[in-house]
């Protein structure tokens, strides 16, 4: 019997090479399923930080699970209603609880922050402005470094805690 990867792993191989060009440049349709895809360039921008300093308030000091939609409905203020927050996944700054209960959903909506989260938000550790992803995973980081007080001008942590 012949494997697959020895009959179709050349023509499989130069079939991904020019999908991925494809994904890097200006997007277009898989050349086998006819899924549109891009690779998205995503910049971290000041909404983002501010809610990930209230994701983090709401965990304390420590690393406990912070369930965003509730703690939206019962809380005024909150940075939940631009739904940026999932995307600081990417960066490494929260992780989401899986999802057992909830089939029909996507995520679980329970989120904690990752150390990382608390050493930017400190101004200790520089994260990539942009990063680059596609089909909901992370690819690539850009180059360019900034710290929290690139992106929130001023930032001081135990005034934004405050604030939230």
């Amino acid at each position: 019997m012949t494997d697959q990867g020895d009959l179709f792993g050349d023509r499989l191989e130069e079939v991904r090479e020019q999908y991925q060009h494809i994904l890097m440049s200006t997007g277009g349709r898989c050349p086998v399923c006819d899924r549109w895809g891009k690779l998205y360039k995503r910049p971290l921008n000041a909404t983002m930080v501010r809610a990930l300093g209230w994701i983090c308030r709401l965990a304390g000091q420590g690393s406990l699970w912070v369930d965003v939609p509730e703690e939206a409905r019962n809380r005024a203020g909150t940075y939940d209603h631009t739904k940026q927050y999932s995307t600081l996944k990417y960066w490494g700054f929260l992780e989401h609880k899986v999802n057992d209960d909830k089939p029909m959903q996507k995520e679980s909506g329970i989120w904690r922050p990752r150390p990382l989260a608390w050493r930017f938000l400190h101004g200790q550790e520089p994260v990539p402005l942009y990063v680059y992803t596609y089909n909901d995973e992370l690819r690539r980081r850009g180059h360019e470094m900034v710290y929290v007080h690139d992106i929130i001008k001023g930032f001081n942590y135990p005034e934004i805690m405050e604030e939230l």
